[in-house]
Protein backbone atom coordinates (compact mmCIF):
# COMPACT_ATOMS: atom_id res chain seq x y z
CA UNK A 1 0.00 0.00 0.00
CA UNK A 2 1.44 3.52 -1.03
CA UNK A 3 1.63 6.00 1.70
CA UNK A 4 -1.03 8.40 -0.50
CA UNK A 5 -3.45 4.97 0.21
CA UNK A 6 -2.18 4.65 3.80
CA UNK A 7 -3.04 8.77 4.50
CA UNK A 8 -6.76 8.10 2.86
CA UNK A 9 -7.75 4.99 4.73
CA UNK A 10 -7.08 6.38 7.94
CA UNK A 11 -10.36 8.17 10.27
CA UNK A 12 -9.35 12.09 10.67
CA UNK A 13 -11.91 11.13 14.08
CA UNK A 14 -9.69 8.67 15.47
CA UNK A 15 -6.36 9.30 16.73
CA UNK A 16 -4.01 6.46 15.90
CA UNK A 17 -2.15 4.40 17.94
CA UNK A 18 1.38 4.65 18.07
CA UNK A 19 1.55 1.25 16.22
CA UNK A 20 -0.14 2.81 13.35
CA UNK A 21 1.37 6.24 13.48
CA UNK A 22 5.15 4.39 12.79
CA UNK A 23 3.79 1.96 10.02
CA UNK A 24 2.33 5.23 8.58
CA UNK A 25 5.77 6.76 9.11
CA UNK A 26 7.54 4.53 7.98
CA UNK A 27 5.28 3.69 4.56
CA UNK A 28 6.28 7.71 4.18
CA UNK A 29 10.09 7.14 4.68
CA UNK A 30 10.22 3.80 2.34
CA UNK A 31 8.17 5.85 -0.03
CA UNK A 32 11.03 8.98 0.35
CA UNK A 33 13.64 6.27 0.08
CA UNK A 34 12.59 4.63 -3.13
CA UNK A 35 12.61 8.64 -5.15
CA UNK A 36 16.23 9.71 -2.93
CA UNK A 37 18.74 6.94 -3.55
CA UNK A 38 21.52 6.48 -0.50
CA UNK A 39 19.91 9.44 1.74
CA UNK A 40 18.26 7.15 4.32
CA UNK A 41 19.48 9.16 7.75
CA UNK A 42 18.30 12.65 5.78
CA UNK A 43 15.14 11.36 4.63
CA UNK A 44 13.92 10.15 8.62
CA UNK A 45 15.68 13.55 9.92
CA UNK A 46 13.19 15.46 7.21
CA UNK A 47 10.21 13.71 8.00
CA UNK A 48 11.01 13.75 12.12
CA UNK A 49 11.22 17.66 11.38
CA UNK A 50 8.15 17.45 10.15
CA UNK A 51 6.36 15.09 12.59
CA UNK A 52 7.69 18.08 15.57
CA UNK A 53 6.47 21.43 13.80
CA UNK A 54 10.19 21.83 13.06
CA UNK A 55 12.42 23.35 10.18
CA UNK A 56 15.63 21.51 8.34
CA UNK A 57 17.91 23.29 6.74
CA UNK A 58 19.78 20.57 4.33
CA UNK A 59 23.14 22.06 2.97
CA UNK A 60 25.52 20.02 0.44
CA UNK A 61 26.84 20.13 -2.86
CA UNK A 62 24.57 20.74 -5.80
CA UNK A 63 22.83 17.16 -7.56
CA UNK A 64 22.59 15.86 -4.78
CA UNK A 65 18.80 15.71 -4.05
CA UNK A 66 18.30 18.83 -1.74
CA UNK A 67 14.83 19.93 -4.35
CA UNK A 68 13.79 16.78 -5.35
CA UNK A 69 14.07 15.18 -1.59
CA UNK A 70 11.58 18.90 -0.74
CA UNK A 71 9.52 18.51 -3.55
CA UNK A 72 8.65 14.63 -2.94
CA UNK A 73 8.06 14.66 0.38
CA UNK A 74 5.67 18.23 -0.25
CA UNK A 75 3.83 15.61 -3.25
CA UNK A 76 3.53 12.62 -0.64
CA UNK A 77 2.38 14.51 2.09
CA UNK A 78 -0.32 16.43 0.41
CA UNK A 79 1.23 20.33 0.96
CA UNK A 80 2.29 23.16 -1.63
CA UNK A 81 6.01 23.60 -2.33
CA UNK A 82 7.68 26.58 -3.60
CA UNK A 83 11.82 26.88 -4.54
CA UNK A 84 13.74 29.98 -4.46
CA UNK A 85 16.47 30.60 -6.57
CA UNK A 86 18.34 33.62 -4.93
CA UNK A 87 19.87 36.30 -7.06
CA UNK A 88 22.02 39.17 -6.77
CA UNK A 89 19.32 41.56 -7.97
CA UNK A 90 16.65 40.44 -5.27
CA UNK A 91 13.88 42.05 -3.30
CA UNK A 92 11.96 41.34 0.33
CA UNK A 93 8.80 41.01 -1.68
CA UNK A 94 10.24 38.17 -3.93
CA UNK A 95 10.13 36.15 -0.61
CA UNK A 96 7.47 37.20 1.12
CA UNK A 97 4.87 38.09 -1.38
CA UNK A 98 3.55 42.08 -2.73
CA UNK A 99 0.27 43.29 -3.27
CA UNK A 100 -0.64 42.99 -7.26
CA UNK A 101 -3.18 45.01 -9.14
CA UNK A 102 -5.39 42.54 -10.50
CA UNK A 103 -8.02 43.49 -12.96
CA UNK A 104 -11.17 41.61 -13.32
CA UNK A 105 -12.80 40.29 -16.41
CA UNK A 106 -15.03 43.57 -16.82
CA UNK A 107 -11.98 45.73 -16.68
CA UNK A 108 -12.14 46.34 -13.16
CA UNK A 109 -8.46 47.30 -10.96
CA UNK A 110 -7.99 45.62 -7.17
CA UNK A 111 -5.36 45.52 -5.38
CA UNK A 112 -5.09 41.77 -3.96
CA UNK A 113 -1.82 39.89 -1.94
CA UNK A 114 0.18 37.19 -3.76
CA UNK A 115 1.97 35.37 -0.67
CA UNK A 116 5.32 34.77 -1.47
CA UNK A 117 6.83 31.48 -0.73
CA UNK A 118 7.66 31.55 2.67
CA UNK A 119 4.51 31.39 3.06
CA UNK A 120 4.33 27.80 1.42
CA UNK A 121 4.67 25.12 3.87
CA UNK A 122 7.86 23.18 2.02
CA UNK A 123 10.29 25.38 0.64
CA UNK A 124 13.90 25.17 -0.78
CA UNK A 125 16.07 28.10 -1.14
CA UNK A 126 19.18 27.79 -3.93
CA UNK A 127 22.21 29.94 -3.42
CA UNK A 128 21.44 31.48 0.20
CA UNK A 129 24.51 32.98 0.48
CA UNK A 130 25.30 34.64 -2.66
CA UNK A 131 24.19 38.18 -1.48
CA UNK A 132 25.98 38.07 2.41
CA UNK A 133 23.30 36.60 4.02
CA UNK A 134 20.78 39.31 3.93
CA UNK A 135 17.87 36.65 2.36
CA UNK A 136 18.96 33.81 4.93
CA UNK A 137 18.39 36.05 7.92
CA UNK A 138 15.28 37.40 6.17
CA UNK A 139 13.59 33.75 5.87
CA UNK A 140 14.77 33.06 9.36
CA UNK A 141 12.57 35.72 10.66
CA UNK A 142 9.44 34.98 8.49
CA UNK A 143 9.89 31.30 9.71
CA UNK A 144 9.77 32.34 13.44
Amino acid sequence: MSFAETLGSLDADQPLSPDAARDVVKELVSELNSVIIGQQRLTRRVVQAAILNGHVLIESLPGEGKTKLARTFSERIGMRFKRIQFLPDMMPSDIIGRRMLVFDEDGTAELKWVPGPIYHPVMANSHPKCNGGKEQKDIAAGLR
